[in-house]
């Protein structure tokens, strides 16, 4: 288990509230004020380096970052991630690490 220590980042776990794409089911507009705020948790992210970054573009993934945070029911691939000014999506479902509902890794995407 990580150290509770180091999840010291405030996200916030947001879902679109708004239009959506006929054909696609995308969000239609993607301004801010579509999106609304479901809950907020304590997080430790982690930019993933070098090698990593290699492999994981190797596989057609995108992904920038790794979270960690305490077990939590509800985060679904439908919603994003606030940090500040910043943006992420989830690339992929939460990771129950050994299926022991303590702590969830998210792969993360930030939306520049």
């Amino acid at each position: 288990m990580t150290d509770p220590g180091k999840m010291r980042y405030r996200i916030q776990f947001q879902k679109f509230n708004g239009a959506r794409d006929a054909e696609t089911g995308d969000p239609a507009v993607t301004v801010d004020e579509n999106w609304v705020t479901q809950f907020t948790a304590y997080a430790f992210i982690d930019p993933i380096k070098g090698r990593e970054f290699y492999a994981a573009s190797q596989a057609q993934s995108a992904v920038t970052h790794k979270m960690l945070l305490r077990y939590r029911k509800g985060i679904t691939s439908d919603m994003r991630i606030k940090f500040g000014k910043r943006t992420f999506t989830l690339d992929a479902p939460p990771i129950d690490f050994g299926e022991r509902h303590e702590e969830l890794m998210l792969m993360v995407t930030e939306v520049l």
